[in-house]
């Protein structure tokens, strides 16, 4: 457990959610001795286990060694996070993360309240008030009552692991401000097991119920993989079109992909022709107006000398050394329209990808692809330095900084 927990926070900081299930399950077994002692103070020996708190401190000690890294990425992505934190998330997380299975899952957890209910006050209704088959399941509930399907302080752990997008929003709201629904994945498990807890004490005396219930699990996973196959296949197809299309018009010239989510799949899968000339540019004051967030492009800018070989640089810089080139982005691209603010010239190209899959079930791209033609300083076309209807761009503007609220607009331009 120590380990597991002390390699889970080194992962990921949202891991020290992982802390709360155990330590939750263990104040619960404490509580349970205390009862059994009808609350007198029993030999705290048998009711507290030091081992558990100790192994979680222990498991804790490398929180000290990650403050500092834990500020700075604060400090550096958070501003302008795509994934700030919100309520909304935590209920996003149930229907992304638990998918269709939370609902008949709720619809378990709602009959099996009605069964308990009806086994506890409605012993001497009349057959007519209530179903035949929920009377069986309540008169098979309490002859079965004294049985334990989980220890109850497992059940505890598990209810809490149910909680996890809330603990996370909670934990989110206090430090950090930022949430996605993968920080709280392991909620799946809280709701595995509490399923699975539910279901054996309504249908476990059935013969047949565990191979039913297996059956249709099987069959919904199955279902459910081969959809998300069709769609990555589908992705790939989308992706390919791209390439291609962008085969036939890029002939020499760079390849501007301000898309961060575009920049490194392409790098990895076009042909090596076309995936040496792109470069990733960045205008992080244009992207934080025109996109609203900048954490992917302050990832990729953060890695630019170490984690990633693309070129990454500012937009004035690969401007001024540049002539014609190639735009890969998708319709509502930041770079167009800060292009086309400082007057640049930039013109689709009238070329339809048919690669909307491309968003797909983990999106490379924000939007649908296009291509554009746009004119770097180099180019006789923007007419740099021989006319003033351009507007020319400064590396040091271009760089991330601070925002201050009282800088004036067309400083920021």
């Amino acid at each position: 457990m120590v380990i597991a927990l002390a390699l889970g926070i080194s992962t990921n900081y949202f891991a020290v959610l992982a802390f709360l299930p155990v330590a939750a399950g263990e104040v619960a077994l404490t509580l349970q001795q205390f009862h059994a002692e009808r609350w007198r103070m029993p030999t705290l020996r048998y009711a507290i286990r030091p081992r558990i708190w100790v192994g979680i401190v222990m498991a804790a000690a490398p929180l000290a060694f990650y403050r500092g890294l834990i500020r700075a990425g604060i400090a550096t992505y958070a501003p302008h996070a795509w994934n700030k934190v919100s309520i909304d998330q935590a209920f996003d997380s149930y229907t992304e993360m638990v998918e269709a299975v939370l609902y008949p899952l709720l619809a378990l957890f709602l009959l099996i309240g009605i069964v308990r209910v009806c086994s506890r006050f409605c012993t001497t209704c009349r057959a007519g008030l209530r179903p035949r088959a929920l009377g069986d399941l309540a008169t098979e509930y309490r002859m079965r009552h004294t049985e334990r399907v989980f220890p109850t302080h497992e059940l505890v752990a598990a209810f809490f692991l149910m909680l996890y997008p809330f603990l996370g929003y909670a934990v989110a709201s206090i430090k950090g401000g930022m949430l996605s629904p993968r920080f709280v994945i392991p909620v799946c498990f809280g709701f595995a097991i509490a399923g699975i807890a539910a279901a054996h004490r309504l249908f476990g005396h059935m013969r047949y119920a565990a191979i039913i219930f297996l059956i249709l699990f099987v069959a919904w996973v199955t279902t459910r993989e081969s959809i998300i196959g069709y769609w990555y296949a589908e992705q790939k197809q989308s992706f390919y079109k791209v390439v291609n299309h962008l085969s036939t018009i890029a002939d020499d010239q760079p390849i501007a992909i301000p898309d961060p989510l575009m920049v490194l799949t392409f790098q990895r899968y076009a042909p090596p022709s076309l995936a040496s000339r792109i470069v990733f540019p960045v205008d992080f004051d244009a992207i934080r107006r025109f996109r609203g967030e900048d954490s992917p492009d302050r990832n990729l800018w953060t890695g630019r000398n170490s984690y990633y070989h693309v070129p990454i640089v500012p937009l004035a810089g690969f401007l001024q050394k540049t002539g014609h080139f190639i735009i890969l982005g998708h319709d509502k691209n930041w770079m167009v329209q800060d292009l086309q603010e400082h007057r640049y010239p930039v013109d689709e190209i009238p070329i339809n990808t048919r690669a909307g899959a491309i968003g797909g079930f983990t999106p490379l791209m924000h939007g649908v692809p296009k291509f554009y033609e746009a004119s770097g300083d180099r180019s006789p076309a923007s007419g740099y330095g021989q006319s003033a209807t351009i507007i020319p761009f400064h590396g040091g503007a271009n760089q991330p900084h601070e925002e201050d609220p009282k800088r004036p607009l067309q400083d920021l331009r």
